[in-house]
């Protein structure tokens, strides 16, 4: 087995188990929470209050996203190869979506359990500083950047048939 297929089942796992847990930990909490409760945040603390079902939101949004990031990852392997790089080049795009789509499924996993432990224990700040100390922004830039480079600059012009049209 091979070490994306590892991680796609990890990722699917823990990803699966942080939703559960998630869920069962706000279904037992549920009846102690007040009647209206702040469901969203911003870094100064809740700026949108609604009824305590609205709670329920980060259980929907979480896994349709997760969804659509797996079905990226499953349609990757569709993909037509660009006609400027060589086979290999090609391959390791699509390796490249397989591993981003399922980091970005286990980064939205956690962001999404963070904001269900802000939502339960009526605090916005622990999630607050999760999101917008960058971890949702500026690691995933930086992960994406290098491989993209490594891929473009070591395989790009290499096809044999695209150097014959030149």
């Amino acid at each position: 087995m091979g070490k994306i297929r590892i991680y796609h089942r990890i990722t699917v796992i823990v990803t699966v188990l942080l939703y559960a847990g998630s869920l069962i930990w706000f279904l037992t909490a549920y009846k102690g929470l007040p009647e209206v409760i702040g469901i969203h945040f911003d870094p100064k603390g809740f700026d949108v209050f609604a009824e305590k079902v609205f709670g329920f939101y980060p259980f929907v949004a979480g896994p349709i996203l997760t969804l659509v990031l797996q079905l990226v990852r499953f349609l990757s392997e569709k993909l037509k190869g660009s006609h400027k790089l060589n086979e290999t080049g090609n391959e390791k795009y699509k390796k490249l979506i397989k591993i981003y789509a399922d980091t970005f499924t286990l980064m939205i996993a956690v962001f999404f359990t963070s904001w269900n432990w802000a939502v339960i224990n009526q605090n916005a700040h622990y999630h607050s500083a999760y999101f917008y100390n960058g971890l949702m922004t500026f690691i995933p830039i930086m992960v994406i950047a290098l491989p993209v480079f490594d891929i473009v600059y070591k395989h790009k012009y290499k096809n044999p048939e695209y150097k014959k049209r030149q």
